[in-house]
């Protein structure tokens, strides 16, 4: 064989060889972009999981927020129209200041077990 036979054989082999790596290295690229979709993908559905999860929460979190002020309203209106509520409520705020239970049964005219029970209801850990 000429040695220009034997260089074009070579060139060829190599051509060849580099083609091959060619197309190796495409097909890894090729299942490494394929593997990262499904996992954009995966991640996609996360997410829009977590965003409706985080709508729905919104949603209750208002509703309950609702619930609260209703609650509260109706509260500070039972408050007004019981005058003994008026009376527990001073009681209550004598005990978180210290007032032992004679003291609530002279100061707020209680019998003994109601000043017992509110004592024992408001007295501080």
């Amino acid at each position: 064989m000429e040695l220009t036979s034997l260089l074009q054989l070579a060139l060829l082999l190599l051509l060849v060889l580099v083609v091959a790596l060619l197309y190796r290295r495409q097909t890894l690229l090729v299942a490494r972009v394929a593997d990262l979709e499904d996992r954009l993908a995966d991640r996609e559905q996360l997410l829009h999981e977590v965003h409706s999860g985080a709508l729905g929460m919104g949603q209750r979190l208002l509703a309950l927020a609702g619930d609260v002020e209703r609650l509260q309203g109706t509260q500070d209106e039972l408050k007004n129209v019981d005058p003994q509520s008026k009376l527990y409520s001073r009681a209550a705020k004598m005990v978180s200041l210290g007032a032992d239970i004679d003291e609530l049964m002279r100061e707020c005219e209680l019998p003994r077990a109601e000043a017992e029970l509110l004592y024992n209801l408001h007295k501080r850990p």
